[in-house]
């Protein structure tokens, strides 16, 4: 009986390499692969959506620059002309004279109540009823600007964005005579949209930009090619999976839209009424390209690897050993989520451009890495703030009661002494608050949810630090439009809010103005937002404005965002901040709705 052979060294040498090489390589580059997918792709995300951003903000700022003229327009007093049918074409001239200084106003007409043409920078549209633009009506019904667009003007053929302004009587406020309609190019507003495709582009990125209005219907953009291709679709018909949860329910930083084959960032403006929306689109092909080719990289590595074993295994097998057992150790010290140093190359053979692959690829989870590393020193840091905070709040109290005994036996005779032991009962209650909020951030409580009106919660805290807006001649209004229910924990909230006021207070000059409003409930969610009109935050810096012990002012803590941030995301809400630098700054903070409101 004729025994089998058995397998020769170099087939072993080869099996050896397969083994130790090849099948750890593997196994690390696929979850190195999958790990840079992801973080790669949340990282494009991001910046769409800042892009996205960036492009609302600014078709905002121009919506709200027109309106804003379109209303000191119709403020003028020569609108009082309306009454005697402009005999003296003193509004006529006003409108081409406006018109004169901004070409991007096509055209301009002042209508009475009834809708008839008194005045326009042309002259053969006076007397035209009804005028080539609609908005009026609402313009008049609202008493207030009104936006619409894009439309076409009929008289001449050309795509527009209709702005309306009523037009008040000076001597009979209540009175509506009339409307100013103004007709501005639209085009002006897409430009934004291709100058940032344009600014993106020299940075090597290539990403469209899509202006899509509240029914799903693009209405503008620009794509880094230069050729826009979007106008008019349907994008809701269509079947994108980005618009189907319009109030911002998906969470995620980015979206994958497959009718697109692209990662889209999402961002609204907020006006006008439905809503705008505007999509940044990159490729996913092109967006995770690096990933591409560092799996291109690891192959070529691989095959490099192989080749080299199995024609050099019966003399370099014993070199080989040392590095593939660094490699195989550092593969699974990878793959339990250890950090790890590159692997040093000692050789310029297959092994040390195995190791040289090996080192990129793991440079590319670094981050991530470094990310999960920094929340749990986070964490940490919140552990021994809370352990401190418990050790130093025992004797405070001591200070404070000892403190007001020594005030309360001084009497009026020692009354500037009363008036120092006063200041350290003072500064004793501040300390005691940066240990409240130590103790807060280290172990928050859990939240005692209940249905809650929002709007006495905040009126509370308004009332709280009203004193200290007195002494700073600051002004602080409210604007509650409907009552929103909340499902939250009063007192938790209540602090949220005491803390949002408070920092908007230690960043306003004298003079400055806070505003606190509320918005009614929109896919399962109320709101409330503070608004000052501040130095603003730079945008460098909102990003890190939520993050323990970061702080803007001298003397800060840098607590009390943290424990905001901490607050909501533990009610399973959302806190975040807009602002432009010497605009001011809002902080928007959102919470579960109660069931069974509208």
């Amino acid at each position: 009986m004729s025994r089998r052979p058995i397998l020769s060294l170099r087939l072993k040498l080869v099996l050896l390499a397969v083994v130790l090489v090849v099948v750890p390589a593997g196994i690390f580059g696929v979850i190195a692969s999958r790990g840079a997918s992801r973080a790669l792709e949340a990282t494009v995300g991001h910046q769409l959506n800042m892009v996205a951003g960036t492009m609302a903000r600014d078709l905002a700022a121009a919506l709200a620059e027109q309106q804003g003229k379109l209303r000191g327009w119709a403020r003028q007093g020569v609108m009082r002309e309306i009454i005697v049918n402009d005999v003296d074409k003193r509004i006529a001239s006003f409108l081409q004279a406006q018109q004169a200084g901004d070409p991007a106003y096509l055209d301009l007409f002042v209508v009475d109540a009834g809708g008839r043409t008194i005045a326009s920078s042309d002259p053969r549209l006076i007397g035209v009823s009804p005028p080539p633009a609609d908005g009026w009506r609402e313009a008049i019904a609202a008493r207030d600007a009104f936006l619409l667009g894009p439309v076409w003007a009929p008289h001449n053929g050309r795509r527009v964005l209709e702005l309306s302004a009523p037009i008040v009587d000076p001597e009979n406020p209540a009175a509506v005579i009339g409307a100013l309609l103004a007709l501005y190019d639209w085009s002006k507003l897409t430009a934004i949209a291709t100058e940032v495709c344009r600014d993106l582009a020299g940075t090597g990125l290539a990403i469209d930009l899509l202006m899509v209005d509240g029914a799903g219907m693009v209405i503008g953009g620009a794509s880094h090619a230069g050729s826009e291709t979007f106008t008019g679709r349907d994008l809701r018909a269509e079947g994108w999976q980005t618009l189907a949860t319009p109030g911002g329910g998906d969470r995620r930083e980015v979206a994958y839209e497959p009718r697109a084959g692209a990662l889209v960032g999402r961002a609204r403006l907020g006006m006008p009424a439905p809503e705008w929306m505007v999509l940044a689109l990159q490729p996913r092909a092109e967006a995770l390209a690096p990933v591409r080719r560092m799996r291109q990289r690891l192959l070529l590595a691989l095959a490099l690897v192989l080749t080299a074993g199995v024609s050099t295994a019966t003399i370099v097998a014993r070199r080989m050993t040392r590095p593939l057992h660094s490699l195989t150790e550092a593969a699974r010290e990878l793959a339990r989520g250890k950090p790890m140093h590159p692997l040093p190359v000692r050789t310029h053979d297959e092994i040390g451009q195995l190791t040289t692959a090996f080192n990129a690829m793991a440079s590319d989870l670094r981050q991530a890495q470094d990310d999960l590393v920094a929340a749990a020193k986070l964490a940490s840091v919140g552990e021994i703030a809370a352990g401190l905070a418990h050790e130093i709040r025992t004797p405070l109290g001591i200070m404070r009661g000892s403190a007001q005994m020594l005030g309360r036996s001084l009497g009026e005779e020692g009354r500037r002494t009363s008036e120092l032991v006063d200041m350290i009962v003072g500064e004793v209650d501040r300390l005691e608050r940066v240990v409240v909020a130590l103790i807060e951030l280290g172990r928050p409580h859990q939240p005692s949810i209940e249905e809650t009106l929002l709007e006495p919660v905040l009126m509370r805290a308004v009332e709280f630090v009203s004193g200290q807006a007195t002494s700073q001649h600051v002004t602080i209004t409210h604007r509650f439009e409907r009552p929103c229910l909340a499902l939250c924990d009063p007192e938790q909230i209540y602090q949220v809010a005491l803390n949002l006021l408070v920092n908007a207070l230690h960043m306003l000059p004298e003079g400055g103005r806070l505003e606190v409003r509320t918005f009614g409930p929109e896919h399962g969610r109320v709101a409330f937002e503070i608004s000052d009109d501040g130095p603003g935050i730079a945008p460098e810096l909102q990003a890190q404005i939520f993050t323990p012990f970061f702080t803007r002012r001298k003397g800060g803590t840098g607590l009390g965002l943290a424990f905001v941030e901490r607050v909501v995301r533990g009610h399973q809400g959302r806190v975040s901040v807009r602002s432009t630098p010497g605009e001011g700054a809002t902080f928007r903070v959102e919470l579960p709705a109660a069931e069974g409101m509208p």
